[in-house]
């Protein structure tokens, strides 16, 4: 089992409540979106949805976004944070909850009127979705972007430590380094290639003429 199934199986396992559940699967993935590199450096702020200074324009309750983001340009995101039972299927009655509420408008502190400009759709079934699900997200605007439960697992992200409270660079894996062995190969292949390229171009260049 990899860290990240772990982490989901003791959230399942020792959660007060399917919504203690939630709230743990939406804190990780608050965290993830601050780690990964995809998103760390387009990402200003984000705040689960109880923490989100504008979301009495929604009611203020549960409407189906459970996370929002601010991105470096000042556009906002809606994102939705299914944990899902691996294997589930993911019908349109469960999609077009999120996609009614996060194409509300909403004010901003400067009381300009605000929409999301992205929504996102994170889910942990590891399945595609159904078919009319998938049809519905099609050409939607502002568009939706899925990120899968292997999306998820594919991601340079240490699970435990985030699990632990840590984000950012401290919660990535580190990026494999060459052994110096290797990288004599890497430099020895790099002076080859390039003394074969500067012999291509001799090899082309026109004679000189000789004044």
């Amino acid at each position: 089992m990899t860290a990240f199934a772990g982490i989901l199986a003791k959230y399942r396992k020792f959660a007060f409540s399917e919504r203690d559940k939630g709230y743990k699967f939406e804190k990780l993935m608050k965290s993830y979106l601050q780690t990964d590199p995809l998103y760390k450096e387009k990402l200003k702020s984000i705040w689960l949805w109880e923490d989100f200074p504008y979301r009495k324009y929604f009611g203020g309750a549960d409407v189906g976004i459970d996370l929002v983001a601010l991105t470096q340009e000042g556009d906002y995101w809606a994102i939705q944070c299914k944990f899902y039972a691996e294997g589930s299927h993911i019908d349109k009655a469960a999609v077009d909850s999120f996609l009614s509420t996060s194409s509300k408008e909403f004010s901003d502190k400067e009381f300009n009127k605000v929409k999301f400009s992205n929504r996102f759709w994170i889910d942990t079934t590891g399945k595609t979705w159904g078919k009319n699900a998938e049809i519905t997200i099609k050409n939607q605007n502002p568009p939706v972007t899925r990120i899968s439960y292997h999306n998820l697992m594919d991601s340079p992200i240490d699970w435990e430590k985030l699990d632990k409270g840590l984000s950012g660079e401290s919660a990535r894996i580190p990026k494999k380094k060459p052994f110096p062995h290797q990288n004599f190969a890497i430099d020895a292949t790099f002076i080859a290639l390039s003394n074969n390229i500067l012999t291509l171009l001799l090899e082309k260049m026109p004679p000189l003429e000789v004044l």
